[in-house]
């Protein structure tokens, strides 16, 4: 029944005994009447994909036949779907997102696909990054409506640096118009992004954002936006795979000179202390370099960024991704008072609630404030007081 099991389903590591108590021969009633099955559950070990109850015909003229299969456990509605794009010079999209490689952790036909490594990644972290939301917050996928993930991976495998002009080669994205996600392949500075837990627990949070709050695309909007997937992508993280600075984002993605001790960084995101957050410019030994990475106060926020900066695809959109290590170490210091959990809960509370698109850092203060208070959680209120008023809040 086992190797049935592990033929028809295509498992290529399989583990048995994920649900011991209700695995042997049983007697099960379907359309054909009483049937002896063998009902075994078993995981594939190589993508962490949930486990999987397999009935297999024990007697008759059906015996070896599986009667039929489900995946053991809660989880969002909708299917996960993975393609890989490796194989096309077209930046996948709502019409071509690559070959179809998997459904659920399960293969699907890969054609000239052959290795499927990078897709096991994508399914077993967006599988993560989607349970987190609902075991924590009871959200049924990123719409909160059992909404179906579908990625690619392997953007850019095939492009030169003249046929990737939007960088999707060493970037991971939501792409919010077409309701999925893409995962590039990456070069000699960044990439394994789809393994990186919390930089897709990241791209998730965005597609949260844009279902409930849709913070605007510029400015401490949309520094807010990067900030909030910092968040819980690092919280998932933490959940799931706990490590020795959970305020570190991005650590699994650096390759080469972003690696390099001498001058390379932590991580992507440093949310705890900022500066020390990527600073490339600076790696690279550019003349023009930033000091530091992010700045962590408000008064550091360079004089280009403020207030009557136009955003524009120069300057970042008035600096969305340099602007959040403010907001990102009020919570982290905020999280190291109070808790993980309970900023979190916070956090989400105020994210799906009371936020809107055109709130800033001070209106996300000021929310997340009233939220705590009515709520009646004193210390946690104290807790982001303080976090806030660090940053210059």
């Amino acid at each position: 029944a086992f190797q049935v099991a592990v033929r028809e389903l295509q498992f290529e590591n399989a583990e048995l005994g994920a649900d011991e108590v209700n695995d042997g021969l049983r007697i099960i009633v379907s359309p054909e009447g009483e049937t002896l099955v063998w009902q075994l559950s078993l995981r594939d070990g190589t993508d962490g994909s949930r486990p999987t109850q397999v009935q297999v015909i024990a007697a008759g003229n059906k015996k070896g036949q599986i009667l039929r299969w489900h995946l053991i456990g809660k989880s969002i509605s909708g299917d996960i779907t993975i393609y890989d794009a490796s194989v096309t010079l077209i930046i996948p999209n709502p019409i071509y997102k690559g070959l179809k490689v998997l459904k659920n952790g399960k293969k699907r036909w890969t054609g000239i696909v052959r290795k499927v490594s990078q897709a096991k990644a994508a399914h077993k972290t967006l599988t993560q990054a989607s349970d987190y939301f609902l075991t924590n917050f009871g959200r049924d996928s990123y719409d909160g409506n059992g909404a179906s993930l579908v990625a690619s991976v392997n953007v850019g495998r095939a492009f030169s640096k003249y046929l990737d002009p939007l960088g999707m080669k060493q970037n991971a994205a939501w792409v919010g118009p077409w309701k999925m996600f893409a995962f590039g392949a990456g070069g000699n500075m960044l990439g394994n992004f789809t393994s990186a837990l919390d930089v897709v627990a990241h791209e998730y949070t965005h597609a949260v954002v844009g279902s409930t709050a849709n913070l605007a695309n510029g400015g401490q909007p949309g520094a807010l936006n990067e900030h909030l997937a910092d968040v819980f992508g690092a919280a998932a993280e933490r959940q799931y795979e706990p490590s020795g600075n959970p305020f570190l984002v991005g650590e699994k993605c650096l390759r080469g000179k972003l690696l390099d001790p001498k001058g390379g960084s932590g991580g992507l995101r440093d949310m705890l202390d900022p500066h020390q957050s990527l600073n490339v410019e600076r790696i690279l030994g550019r003349a023009d370099a930033s000091e530091f990475g992010q700045p962590a106060n408000m008064a550091e926020i360079p004089e280009d960024l403020g207030e009557t900066c136009v955003p524009n695809g120069d300057n970042d959109s008035c600096g969305v991704h340099i602007l959040n290590g403010i907001p990102n170490r009020a919570m982290a210091l905020a999280i190291i008072s109070a808790g993980w959990e309970n900023v979190t809960k916070l956090t989400y509370q105020v994210l799906t609630t009371r936020l809107l698109s055109t709130s800033d850092f001070t209106n996300y203060r000021d929310q997340l404030l009233d939220e705590c208070k009515a709520s009646g959680a004193a210390s946690t209120c104290d807790a982001i007081q303080s976090g806030f008023a660090a940053v210059g809040l």
